[in-house]
This record gives C-alpha cells, sequence and structure tokens, in this order.
C-alpha cells in the first residue's frame, strides 16, 4: 500500500480464488482496498501474513515461491516503508521489466495504490535500484509419479509462461531396449495401444502437461508461453496413462510465471 489512509466497506460481487485444495472468496472491494487481496485473488497466494511486508522471504520460500530478479508474472513485494510505501508495505504483479543504464523500469498492476480503495490498475515505476523490492515466482519439484501437482492460478486471457528442466522415467523401456528415461520435452511416442489413456493422446510419453482448473489436459514441454483459456489453478504432471504412474520415478523442476 502506498502511504494513504481510509476505507470503504460495502456490498460488491464475490470473487471466487481457487487456491490449492481451497476455494477463497473475495468481493470487489476487498480486492479494491487491499493490495494483499488483490494479489491473492490473481495468484492463489495463501493469506497469513498480517501486511504485504509480511510476504518475506522466508515465507514465501516455504510455500514454493523462489526470489528472483524482476520479470513478468512475478510478484513484487515492497519492504515496510520502501519506495513510497507505508509501514505495511506494498505487493503488486509484474507486467513487464526491463533494465539500462539509469535503472530498472517496471510495469506492475495492483490495487489501493495512491487514494484508498483504487481499483487495479497498470503502473510503470522507475527506479535506480532494487532497494527493499523483493520479486518472487512459483517453482516446484514435479515427481514423475504424481497424477496432478498445483502450481498457482491463472486468470483467463492472462499470459502464463511455464519452464522445467530435469530428468525422469515413465517406467519400461523404449523399443532400442534402453531405459524410458528423458526430460519434460517428452520420453518416446507412445506404442500402439497405449495412446487411448494418456492424458494427451496426441502427445509423446513423459512430456510436461498442464490443465487449468478442470479443463482437459495439454502439451507443455519444456517451455510453453501460452494464453490462459480460463481462471483456476494450473496443475502438472507428466504426460502418462491414467493406470501407470506408480512406476515413474525421477523429477523435474516447474517455474510458472503468469499475469493478466
Amino acid at each position: 500500500m502506498r502511504r494513504v489512509r481510509g476505507a470503504l466497506i460495502g456490498m460488491a460481487s464475490l470473487i471466487f480464488v481457487f487456491a490449492p485444495g481451497v476455494a477463497q472468496a473475495f468481493t470487489q472491494q476487498e480486492i479494491n482496498c487491499s493490495c494483499v487481496i488483490y494479489v491473492r485473488s490473481v495468484t492463489g497466494l495463501p493469506g497469513g501474513p498480517s501486511t504485504a511486508a509480511g510476504y518475506t522471504h522466508s515465507f514465501m520460500s516455504s510455500i514454493g515461491w523462489v526470489e528472483t530478479q524482476p520479470k513478468a508474472g512475478a510478484v513484487l513485494v515492497w519492504d515496510a516503508n520502501a519506495k513510497e510505501a507505508n509501514d505495511a508495505g506494498h505487493i503488486a504483479i509484474i507486467k513487464s521489466a526491463t533494465h539500462d543504464a539509469s535503472g530498472w523500469h517496471i510495469t506492475v498492476r495492483h490495487s489501493n495504490w495512491g487514494k484508498p480503495c483504487q481499483a487495479p490498475f497498470n503502473k510503470q515505476f522507475d527506479w535506480p535500484d532494487l532497494n527493499g523490492l523483493h520479486a518472487y515466482i512459483r517453482q516446484l519439484t514435479l515427481d514423475a509419479a504424481s497424477t496432478g501437482t498445483a502450481t498457482r492460478d491463472v486468470t483467463k486471457g492472462g499470459d502464463v509462461v511455464v519452464s522445467a528442466s530435469g530428468n525422469w522415467c515413465s517406467g519400461g523401456i523404449k523399443n532400442d531396449g534402453s531405459p524410458s528415461c528423458g526430460g519434460p520435452g517428452g520420453i518416446r511416442p507412445p506404442n500402439p495401444g497405449e495412446s487411448g489413456d494418456l492424458l494427451v493422446p496426441s502427445a509423446k510419453i513423459g512430456v510436461l502437461v498442464g490443465r487449468i482448473g478442470t479443463g482437459s489436459w495439454f502439451a507443455i514441454g519444456s517451455s510453453k508461453h501460452f494464453t490462459a483459456s480460463a481462471k483456476g489453478t494450473l496443475t502438472v504432471a507428466m504426460n502418462d496413462r491414467a493406470c501407470c504412474f506408480g512406476d515413474n520415478s525421477g523429477d523435474v523442476t516447474v517455474t510458472v510465471r503468469a499475469w493478466p
């Protein structure tokens, strides 16, 4: 939050946030009057800290978010009283970030900045340094045996960037007799009779796949930038047959960035 005071109370439509395993409902008024609630409504971040500044490195690490240089799709947190924020700090979604000889140029989407209960809007900041600022992205280790692991929420029509690296095995062997192992770009084409019950029948076994909410699975691979077709939690998994996750092994590291 910026150095403003005041709040409005009233009835407003509910906005549901599908954080992993939990549906959260926020009113538009709550979103307008709290930068934290706005970011939670977009990302699925859990509550807990009493202020924006409370989303510290320690807390974010505990929920699977890693600190990084500012980039589109990261969450940006202001320390208390840093760069025009008040003693509660501030939090926003980065839409773009560049750096040149004069410093950082970062465009964010946020709420409740400049005047009380200001609805979400875009704003560019130009700073010579990043003192008092911290950017975080969602990162997780995805086990090959997982039938689906939640990452973070995305917004319909928003940008999503997923990248993955590592090595995992789908069980069994390839046609040449070698282990059925590879990276998130895929291990091997399905054999006859295997494709019918794959999460994504048209994709290779072992490719990283995802789905939004309860929607259809789609191929991601080692890197994909796409437009979210719906609002909800992005879940990821290895592309395998529904029967056969139990003999998989290994894991890949998945990072997810998203912005409205």
